[in-house]
């Protein structure tokens, strides 16, 4: 599966993470999958891209929230969606 990168004025990226479901730990697929990928393009390092949310994943998307002043739970609910989708600040 592949993600969506747009290139919005000033830099900022676009990217369309497909899924209305909540991904934790624990979670696997594509979804996660794709996760993993944004998180790879943003430099957070979720480990291997397997479709698995391991420690790694969980790491790299806490680091993501903290960065855009979400609250650290590693789960990726439609907050953290949504920042991934209007890009970083």
């Amino acid at each position: 599966m592949k993600i969506s990168i747009i290139k919005i004025g000033r830099g900022c990226g676009r990217w369309v993470l497909d899924t209305n479901e909540i991904l934790q730990q624990g979670a696997t697929g594509a979804k996660v999958q794709q996760l993993q990928e944004i998180l790879t393009a943003l430099n957070l390092q979720p480990g291997k891209i397997d479709g698995d949310f391991g420690a790694k994943t969980l790491a790299a998307v806490k680091q993501f929230q903290q960065q855009q002043g979400l609250t650290p739970d590693g789960i990726v609910g439609k907050k953290t969606q949504d920042a991934l989708t209007c890009g970083v600040k």
